[in-house]
């Protein structure tokens, strides 16, 4: 799922850099973009998916900034069978700081795939993301060996503005 989602985020970076090149609230416009890909995806799959400022999507936000759920109706009560996907976006903070508050709720979900989507402005800060990750997922006690999280990146300061991928799983530690 991560693949197909990190495929058509790609294939929607054209429409982000429009918006980017234009001048207009683009970091806004490029959030909804985001949701709306990853709605899309999610809907094809056949899932309810929780997200703000998506008019396509199911509900508001649930617990995280975008979730997937697959849900049973039994004539009483809607149950929640399994929440397959959980993702945190950070577009328009860019600092460590903002990137923290959101990526802890991520470890939380432990029967989930785990995204966090953000864009990089600076390469030494996004180096301290990468190992402030890889350190978080080592240390998560609940975590199995090679459990972990996803991150597609939009970077801002690559000679080619686009989306970019990373896991970082849990490493054996010695």
């Amino acid at each position: 799922m991560i693949s197909t989602l990190f495929e058509r985020l790609k294939e929607a970076n054209a429409e982000i850099l429009d918006i980017y090149n234009s001048g207009y609230n683009w970091i806004f416009e490029a959030s909804k973009i985001i949701k709306k890909t990853i709605t899309q995806v999610g809907h094809e799959r056949g899932y309810f998916v929780c997200t703000h400022s998506v008019e396509e999507a199911d509900s508001g936000e649930w617990l995280f900034d975008i979730s997937f759920h697959e849900l049973e109706y039994d004539g009483a009560f809607t149950k929640t069978l399994c929440t397959p996907l959980v993702a945190e976006s950070e577009f328009s903070k860019t600092d460590f700081g903002g990137f923290k508050e959101d990526f802890d709720k991520l470890l939380i979900a432990t029967s989930s795939e785990r995204l966090f989507i953000l864009r990089v402005t600076n390469q030494s800060v996004f180096d301290t993301i990468k190992k402030y990750t890889q350190d978080s997922v080592n240390k998560y006690k609940p975590f199995k060996t090679g459990e972990g999280v996803h991150i597609i990146y939009w970077d801002e300061t690559a000679p080619k503005k686009d989306f970019y991928y990373l896991e970082i799983k849990k490493q054996v530690v010695s």
